[in-house]
């Protein structure tokens, strides 16, 4: 949608404005039906989401819309009333539109629509939106809600709807698809999720169905006047059709009652799902899945961004390779390949058959929920009528355990490329010894340390197995399922199995799943690592993730760690939505959010692309430049094997420099400053056990700190423990011990004053005990606070859900100082004297407190007397 000439001067002088008056530092926007500039707020965000929904899916032309229209409606006192957006009709209001809030109490809307009507003769529809949820009024002597307004094309009660004016769904199916659930659910003869989910699948096949017929008109459609039981009818007959085609539907018949049919086939007969674009549907079908089944199983819908990057990533070539996901939940993965056979097959002649024939022999999923099978085998069909190989299995279980069908398609090392996101987040541990001791990551491993080389001990194949989470063990069952590499002429691998796996950060970075670490180095190739944006999974999770690109070993390599090859890494930080899922755009230097040329819609902000085009400018002559990119490379002998990180955060570019230039100090400061682990200066670093803690009142108890209340200057809201605690003294400090929190909020870091001594404080806060012999503590301190002792830290965070650090890796922290001690004991007794100084002047405040108190009760009692 390209902007009139006149919108650039407009746009300047509103920024002039902007930069004068209360408005500074407000991002604006350009609004789509009158083109003017516009702060952008909340509700002007929803308000032009409306607009374009409006524009794109019910075919109205924008200047047929205005904003903030002034009507004789009476509203909190006054007579008139200004309403977000109308929509015209031969220049008459036809339509209103009020922005709400969510959840907001619309009793005392619906008698202002009664108030609109009886005040504009020409107004048909009154409608609420609160960025999700559309409810449309009509009134016909009362208020009556219904289904949905017409579209462009039947402003005139048309009694027909033709299939050439059918639209393409947009984004916003997927919330026209929830608005129909949470309907459903309150209205309809079925109350329960999961069921209703079924349901309305059923009526999409049938959509599918009639827009694949024949007919120039709509079978799939309801009149304003139609009755409930003829539009039933119209799509039992539909459903027959597809219901003797599909086996997995073929004893079911369709449930809902005709009121809820004739809701359902209103609110999408408008659209052509042939014609919608494949992950707008994908992502949509993910509604009909009860999404608390899907939390208490650990499988969440993979953003569709990072299923492209990913599958990208694995280079697939169709015409060659098959295709497996173990684990496919919604379908996201089956769906990127599914997409890319069609591309294939784009220019040929039978290309419907073409792609049928090779997805039949070279797509496969699994998964062990029946419903969630079912739906995605659903959505396929409405993406494309395509069949594929679909197995109801625990894909962890001993395969001889899977049905003869499934036995025979999917065999243990025949798959070329795997993409797949194994369920994680799960509490739930597999305990069966069955399923256990087909994995060699169930067994014990133990590590060692001799005569400076690491050794495993892993325990033998008979003895009894440990429990594992699902990610783990799936991870080892991708690596089962892949083709094992044969050996060149020159005795090179070729031809090995490649996947791309989502796995929790935790597997790449915690220090309990070192073993994890150690057997994909020693059995896979790692040709990339992808730490995803923490906002991937959320809103449904907050569990941190990364792809890892690995190809399958001829066999399992110990001394992998002295290989050479480059490693891909990135680190974007966008994917395009907030933790709340609310989407995020791009804006321009102005703030300005950003259109496509072409939609006129918001850009949506990530940085998904720029991971891609790094990638294959690697691929192209493995060099990238990591400042556009948050991209950049190690070599496999680079990876540190005390701890084998494989985040790429570990890796940064940034912090490597750090430590680089760390080493070499010495060396450019000819030996004038000195760079020593922080265990080797100081006399510990620990954190006490996890104890029952009991809270008294402050007369009887102990001072105990948080970790939020050691970042406070004065700690406020502090609780007291019990005298009588079970070794209380392991948990009390002293003064100039250093405190460093390690989860949650990590990487905090304080200096215990003199008025601390003797209190108690969490187990979640890491103490260092100083050796003034050694070093200043007050030196340690500020150096751990300073720009490079926060790089450093932060490179030590691991874990999924729980940022985390410990002792060990605080431990080996570099420290760089002077020589010169009395420089060091010069830096460090000034950040001593600047806490003793807090300490009095915290002192301070608290007698100025008690003597405010004492006088203020000393007033009190006189009034009382």
């Amino acid at each position: 949608m390209e902007k009139p000439s006149m919108v650039l001067e407009e746009i300047t002088n509103a920024i002039k404005k902007e930069n004068q008056n209360e408005v500074k530092k407000k991002n604006l926007l350009i609004d789509h039906v009158t083109k003017k500039v516009l702060v952008d707020t909340p509700k002007e965000l929803i308000r032009q989401d409306l607009e374009m929904m409006v524009h794109n899916l019910y075919s109205y032309p924008l200047n047929v819309m205005d904003i903030d229209v002034v009507l004789p409606i009476p509203e909190n006192d006054k007579m008139v009333s200004s309403i977000d957006l109308v929509i015209k009709k031969d220049n008459e209001i036809n339509t209103i539109f009020k922005i709400i809030e969510k959840d907001q109490e619309t009793d005392s809307l619906k008698l202002y629509f009664k108030d609109a009507f009886n005040s504009i003769d020409s107004l048909e529809y009154c409608v609420l939106y609160d960025g999700i949820n559309l409810v449309v009024f009509e009134y016909n002597k009362t208020l009556n809600e219904i289904a949905d307004f017409p579209s462009y094309y039947q402003v005139n009660g048309n009694s027909i709807l033709l299939k050439k004016d059918l639209v393409p769904a947009d984004k916003h199916l997927k919330q026209i698809f929830k608005n129909i659930h949470n309907h459903l659910y309150a209205n309809s003869n079925i109350r329960i999720a999961s069921r209703i989910g079924e349901e309305v699948v059923k009526l999409i096949l049938c959509k599918i169905e009639d827009e694949n017929s024949s007919n120039d008109h709509c079978s799939f459609f309801a009149a304003d006047d139609e009755n409930n039981i003829s539009v039933k009818t119209k799509i039992t007959k539909l459903w027959v059709s597809i219901a003797q085609r599909l086996g997995s539907y073929t004893k079911e018949e369709i449930n809902l009652d005709e009121y809820s049919i004739s809701y359902v086939v209103k609110k999408l007969q408008k659209f052509s799902f042939t014609n919608t674009q494949s992950d707008i549907l994908g992502e949509s079908f993910q509604i009909f899945i009860d999404q608390s089944r899907l939390q208490d199983l650990g499988a969440f819908f993979t953003e569709i961004q990072a299923v492209k990057l990913a599958m990208e990533m694995i280079d697939i070539k169709i015409g060659k390779d098959n295709f497996i996901d173990p684990f496919q939940g919604t379908g996201g993965f089956i769906q990127e390949f599914f997409n890319r056979v069609e591309q294939h097959y784009e220019n040929s002649a039978n290309k419907a058959e073409d792609v049928k024939n090779y997805c039949l022999e070279n797509l496969s999923g699994m998964d062990i929920e029946e419903e969630i099978l079912k739906i995605s085998e659903a959505k396929m069909i409405t993406l494309g009528g395509v069949k594929y190989n679909s197995f109801n299995e625990n894909s962890l279980e001993n395969p001889l355990n899977w049905s003869v069908k499934t036995q025979e398609k999917v065999i243990q090392g025949s798959y070329n490329k795997i993409g797949t996101n194994p369920p994680f987040g799960t509490k739930i541990s597999i305990q069966s010894q069955d399923i256990l001791k087909q994995y060699n990551l169930s067994r014990n491993w133990k590590r060692e340390k001799v005569e400076g080389k690491y050794i495993w001990n892993i325990s033998p194949v008979t003895r009894k197995r440990n429990p594992r989470v699902p990610d783990i063990l799936g991870l080892e069952r991708v690596v089962q399922l892949l083709k094992t590499p044969t050996l060149d002429e020159n005795g090179v691998e070729q031809n090995a199995g490649m996947a791309a796996v989502v796995l929790p950060r935790q597997i790449f970075s915690g220090p309990k799943e070192l073993y994890v670490r150690e057997w994909i180095m020693r059995n896979t190739i790692v040709h990339a690592i992808v730490d995803l944006p923490m906002e991937t999974f959320q809103p449904h999770t907050g569990t941190k993730t990364s792809i890892i690109i690995f190809s399958k070993r001829k066999e399992e390599k110990i001394d992998w760690y002295k290989e050479d090859h480059k490693i891909f890494m990135a680190m974007p930080s966008k994917i395009g939505h907030d933790r709340r899922g609310q989407a995020i755009y791009k804006r321009d230097e102005h703030g300005m959010l950003i259109e496509d040329s072409q939609t006129g819609e918001y850009i949506i902000d990530s940085d998904m692309d720029n991971v891609l085009d790094a990638w294959r400018q690697f691929k192209l002559n493995n060099e990238i430049e990591f400042s556009k990119t948050n991209s950049f490379t190690i070599k496999a002998n680079q990876i540190e094997l005390e701890d084998i990180r494989l985040d790429a955060s570990y890796y940064s570019p940034e912090t490597s420099s750090l430590n680089e230039y760390l080493t070499n100090l010495p060396a450019i400061t000819k030996g004038e400053w000195d760079v020593v682990p922080l265990g080797d200066l100081v006399k510990e670093v620990f954190f006490p056990g996890r104890f029952k803690r009991n809270y008294v009142s402050p007369e009887n108890g102990i001072p105990f700190l948080s970790g939020t209340n050691i970042s406070q200057f004065s700690p406020v809201n502090v609780k007291h423990l019990s005298k009588k605690t079970k070794n209380i003294n392991n948990y009390l400090i002293e003064k100039d011990w250093i405190l460093i929190t390690r989860s949650g909020t990590t990487g905090i870091v304080s200096l215990a004053p003199s008025n601390w001594s003797n209190l108690a404080v969490s187990d979640h806060v890491i103490r260092i005990k100083p050796n003034e012999e050694k070093m200043n503590i007050g030196y340690i301190y500020i150096y751990l606070k300073s720009q490079f002792g926060q790089a450093l830290l932060q490179k030590g965070i691991y874990g999924s859900v729980v940022d985390e650090i410990t002792p060990e890796f605080i431990q080996s922290i570099p420290i760089a100082f002077p020589k010169d001690k009395n420089l060091c004991n010069e830096i460090g007794e000034m950040v001593k004297k600047a806490s003793e100084y807090r300490a009095n002047s915290i002192n301070l405040f608290e007698q100025a407190e008690k003597e405010l108190e004492k006088n203020v009760t000393t007033i009190l009692d006189l009034y009382d007397k």
